[in-house]
């Protein structure tokens, strides 16, 4: 596993910045999905020149994968994964292929 050049809270913190100008920039935006979360990953980081080197559809068909691994109901899913249970899996990912 390597090492991001950026911490897990700033990460998080990036993300949120990055949804809050998409949502403000995008008022018809009602739902985000998984895909779009993994194209606003990839524009953070571009942005912030993170180490490690993934496209929209490789992040999101990790992401799913992993998902998918966890066996949960649609309920259960609900309960217990929110915004930061997610980008957390995002940065578990990033952090298994950075350079």
């Amino acid at each position: 596993m390597g090492k991001l050049n950026i911490t897990q809270e700033n990460f998080l913190l990036g993300y949120y910045e990055s949804l809050d100008y998409l949502l403000d920039e995008c008022d018809w935006i009602t739902y985000i999905n998984g895909e779009t979360v993994c194209g606003i990953i990839i524009g953070l980081i571009i942005e912030k020149d993170i180490n490690v080197s993934i496209t929209t559809e490789e992040l999101y068909n990790l992401y799913g994968k992993h998902v998918e691994g966890l066996n949960l109901a649609d309920s259960e899913w609900q309960e217990k994964y929110g915004i930061p249970e997610i980008i957390n899996i995002m940065y578990t990912i990033l952090k298994s292929i950075a350079k």
